[in-house]
């Protein structure tokens, strides 16, 4: 049995063994390769400098992995987003952290399994959800932006780096490496599809490790948090976790995505 953090929650509730199988589930994860790319926005560059301008003050400066991208949960909120914090320059010596995006910050699009340079602000006292807030003019910077690796090296060492993989506190609520996956299916699992993507040669999760043959297999996982490693063709190997839950806002029960090209 392994506890589950819940994001949306912010807390750990019980979950059974992950179990996996094949054929059609209940429940369908869409694997979609998203290439990093700029949007248009209603921002113009003096906007976007002048908000820049208050990084002196912002509550945190951070890089993070988008864990999880919540859509609307108000009228004045465009997402939420949890992010997995690796290193930070202020305020964010956490596990994770969620930011609410505002409306007006029509500059900010997040999509998870990415990572970014986060610069987030204190909401206002009495605004609903999370108490940090990204508004007017604040964009999603991927940290593989030229100009955001730039900002990083503006920004110096961070002042707190995350212990490595597998020695979290956030690893007490994953479903770890090497896990027994059980071939039943149950009603409410997740089905994770492999990518179809010839740059990734293998994916471990839970027990399973081997070679990928796209369209060969699909797991059945229970909603939760789970430790992943992707092994690129090049011998590229990234560690990270990967959320597996219920989207609420979707037409379809329990649908979620991953963004595979952005885990590189």
């Amino acid at each position: 049995m392994h506890q589950r953090y819940d994001g949306d929650a912010g807390g750990v509730i019980r979950a059974r063994g992950a179990r996996w199988g094949s054929g059609l589930g209940l429940a369908v994860i869409g694997l979609i390769l998203m290439p990093t790319v700029a949007f248009a926005c209603g921002c113009g560059i003096e906007g976007q400098r002048a908000a820049r301008t208050r990084d002196p003050v912002r509550a945190v400066i951070f890089v993070g992995q988008a864990l999880e991208v919540n859509e609307r949960p108000d009228r004045s909120t465009k997402v939420t987003v949890k992010f997995l914090v690796m290193s930070s320059w202020r305020g964010a010596e956490v596990d994770t952290l969620t930011v609410r995006v505002t409306n007006d910050a029509g500059c900010a699009v997040f999509f998870e399994g990415e990572r970014y340079l986060v610069h987030a602000d204190l909401a206002a006292a009495g605004e609903p959800g999370p108490r940090l807030v990204s508004g007017p003019c604040d964009e999603s910077t991927p940290i593989g932006w030229e100009r955001v690796r730039d900002s990083i090296a503006t920004l110096g060492a961070p002042k707190w780096t995350a212990p490595p993989f597998g020695q979290r506190a956030i690893d007490r609520y994953t479903v770890p490496l090497g896990a027994e996956l059980y071939p039943e299916q149950d009603e409410g699992d997740v089905s994770f599809l492999p990518p179809d993507d010839p740059a990734i040669s293998r994916i471990e999760i839970g027990n399973f490790r081997g070679e990928l043959t796209p369209g060969a297999w699909s797991m059945y996982l229970k909603p939760g948090l789970y430790q992943l490693r992707v092994v690129w063709a090049d011998g590229t190997i990234r560690e990270t976790y990967l959320s597996m839950r219920c989207h609420p806002n979707l037409r379809v029960r329990c649908r979620s995505y991953v963004s595979w090209s952005l885990m590189r």
